[in-house]
């Protein structure tokens, strides 16, 4: 129920599909 955790995943996610491009 911690939604910190998956906003910080949804977060490190967009960042990983940003530096791939």
């Amino acid at each position: 129920m911690n939604k910190m955790r998956v906003v910080i995943g949804i977060l490190l996610n967009f960042i990983k599909l940003q530096i791939s491009k």
